[in-house]
């Protein structure tokens, strides 16, 4: 446990360019559309109105915050990649400190927005009709844990592809390693999209069904309720992109 919290520091030091420029793009954001609110506006009204809904947009944003992450951490690698690869360390504990401290970055500025976004219905007593601050909140916690679960799902998902580049650079060069890379990426999402058509596919994931929040209703993103057995699919296929990307970099990732 010692050798991963050396390793996440060594993490930190390595992200945390990243996450500052990440944190003053967010203030950045927020504070034009603060500007540019109240001069379109006639004052401060509008301005909050403009920062709630960059909030919003921020929030949603933090989608593809753990891949952009893990782009800027495993490309940061480059310089010394023949360190990081040649680590005695399994690559379990060497993909997880980074999923770690971008995860942890990731709820610095996710909880920010989310500040933001609460403190600006605040003070324009602007809650939807018919909800409460307990409604909103539960609402809201269950579109950021489905954020969460689908930033950790697209990063895993880069991170395996970025195995299978890095496995094949060597044998074939950058050039036709991209290519394949990407015409398999695109061979296992056509699949996929062809078996989640399947008889099959709704026989795995239609049970446990349960009410989706009005929020999603009321915006056309959910048709009244969700299946626990699509979360479960998504799981299962994101601990097997894990666990390969990990076996790959241990077994086929050349120093």
């Amino acid at each position: 446990m010692n050798t991963w919290w050396q390793l996440s520091k060594k993490e930190f030091r390595l992200g945390l360019p990243a996450f500052l420029f990440t944190l003053i793009g967010l203030v950045a954001v927020l504070t034009l559309a603060f500007y540019l609110g109240t001069r379109a506006g006639s004052g401060d009204h509008e301005g909050l109105q403009a920062v709630k809904a960059a909030s919003l947009l921020l929030i949603t944003a933090h989608v593809l915050y753990l891949l952009c992450y893990m782009v800027y951490s495993l490309q940061s690698e480059r310089k010394k990649l023949h360190l990081w690869l040649a680590s005695p360390l399994p690559g379990s504990v060497l993909l997880s400190a980074k999923l770690a401290n971008g995860l942890l970055a990731m709820t610095v500025t996710l909880s920010i927005s989310s500040a933001v976004g609460l403190i600006t219905t605040a003070l324009l007593h602007d809650l939807p009709k018919g909800y409460t601050w307990g409604t909103l909140i539960a609402n809201g916690g269950f579109i950021i844990l489905n954020i969460y679960l689908m930033s950790i799902f697209f990063a895993l998902c880069f991170v395996f592809f970025w195995m299978i580049y890095r496995m094949l650079l060597r044998r074939l060069g950058g050039i036709t390693s991209g290519v394949i890379t990407g015409l398999f990426a695109w061979l296992l999402s056509y699949l996929t999209n062809l078996f989640e058509k399947t008889e099959l596919y709704h026989a795995i994931v239609r049970w446990g069904k349960i009410s989706s929040p009005s929020i999603l209703n009321q915006t056309g993103i959910s048709s009244g309720h969700i299946y626990l057995g699509v979360y479960i699919w998504y799981t299962g296929i994101a601990v097997v992109l894990f666990a390969a990307s990990c076996w790959i970099l241990d077994k086929k990732v050349e120093v």
